[in-house]
């Protein structure tokens, strides 16, 4: 499949069902995976406004550290604005009694939220 057919694709599954209007701002959350990094690029070459949410939660070294260098690279060179956020990730998940897995679902959750609500950008869609 080629990046334009792909493109369609998802233009048409937008405007389908009605997930965003046309000229509207977008927050992706970007981890630097491909499936991320590949939304982001769609939806940049589409025409949307987006910024660009990357979350560490510090809880692997020196990869995090790369992940977060990859992921403000990437906005940058899409043209998207960046935002990035540090969590203490572990101390939550004490306080709360909770999983890591779900701390870390908690915490980028309410993030994403909050960046919504600063930049007017509607109700998240939250992505596992």
């Amino acid at each position: 499949m080629l990046a334009h057919d792909f493109e369609n694709i998802v233009n048409k599954y937008i405007k389908r069902y009605n997930l965003i209007d046309t000229g509207n701002s977008v927050i992706v959350a970007l981890s630097g995976g491909a499936d991320s990094v590949a939304l982001l690029a769609v939806l940049t070459r589409l025409g949307y406004n987006c910024t660009a949410a990357h979350c560490d939660f510090h809880l692997r070294g020196d990869e995090s550290e790369r992940d977060r260098e990859f992921a403000q690279l990437t906005a940058g060179n899409m043209g998207a604005t960046y935002r990035e956020i540090h969590f203490d990730t572990e101390t939550y998940r004490r306080q709360n009694g909770v999983s890591l897995e779900m701390a870390c679902r908690e915490l980028r959750y309410n993030w994403f939220s909050q960046l919504s609500h600063e930049s007017g950008t509607g109700h998240p869609i939250p992505v596992a």
